[in-house]
């Protein structure tokens, strides 16, 4: 099997934080979104995640590492709420939403401390994410847990 360093960076991550996330059963705020709920360092944070491709189906935690930390990375590049709901083609009006997006954003800085550079990053590429090549292939095969 090739070896790639993006996997070998996110196993990396999750071991130095401790990291676990798993799917949760919760009353959804958005229908286009699924809860993750992400656990750093033993503090647990729910993240609102699009499954655009139905990875979250894939039993696969790595896989879904990938997804909580491309959301992350999606809200911290937003320049505010309504950015975000038009980047993920989102109702603004959504009460449920706006307390999330306040929640979450209330934490990036937090997150910003967990890597070096001070750069939120899933280790994945957007274009490998959406082509399904490389190393997002291999954890979407299940290949590389």
């Amino acid at each position: 099997m090739i070896d790639f360093s993006e996997i070998e960076l996110l196993k990396q991550f999750k071991k130095k934080f401790d990291t676990c996330i798993n799917r949760i059963e919760i009353d959804k705020i958005d229908n286009q979104l699924y809860p993750l709920e992400l656990t750093i360092n033993q503090k647990k944070y729910i993240v609102q995640t699009d499954d655009e491709y139905g990875d979250l189906q894939i039993d696969n935690e790595l896989l879904h590492l990938v997804i909580a930390l491309k959301e992350i990375e999606t809200l911290e590049a937003s320049t505010d709420y309504l950015n975000w709901c038009k980047q993920l083609n989102l109702n603004a009006s959504n009460d449920k939403l706006l307390s999330y997006y306040k929640e979450i954003i209330s934490h990036i800085y937090d997150f910003k401390n967990l890597f070096e550079d001070g750069i939120i990053t899933s280790f994945i590429s957007d274009l490998d994410f959406q082509l399904n090549a490389g190393a997002i292939q291999l954890l979407r095969l299940n290949r590389y847990i």
